[in-house]
């Protein structure tokens, strides 16, 4: 997401938080509402939020594939 580095002041959570679900659509709000929270504190805090969406949105590891990859691997001059 987008944010300005030329604001006069930082912005406070309260109001990052909003403009981030807001940007993101219907569908992030909906995500937003599903995530899992450590503390009820979090919900509030935009560092929080940010490092939640980026798990979400981190594509999963496929264990079966990365398996594949460490034993179909062939040792190359300097390994």
């Amino acid at each position: 997401m987008f944010r300005s580095k030329r604001s006069r002041y930082k912005k406070s959570d309260a109001v990052k938080i909003p403009n981030l679900l807001h940007k993101g659509g219907e569908r992030m709000i909906t995500i937003y509402n599903a995530l899992q929270w450590d503390n009820d504190e979090d919900v509030n805090k935009y560092d929080k939020v940010k490092k939640q969406f980026s798990r979400y949105f981190e594509p999963r590891k496929t264990v079966t594939y990365l398996r594949y990859q460490f034993f179909t691997r062939s040792q190359k001059e300097g390994d």
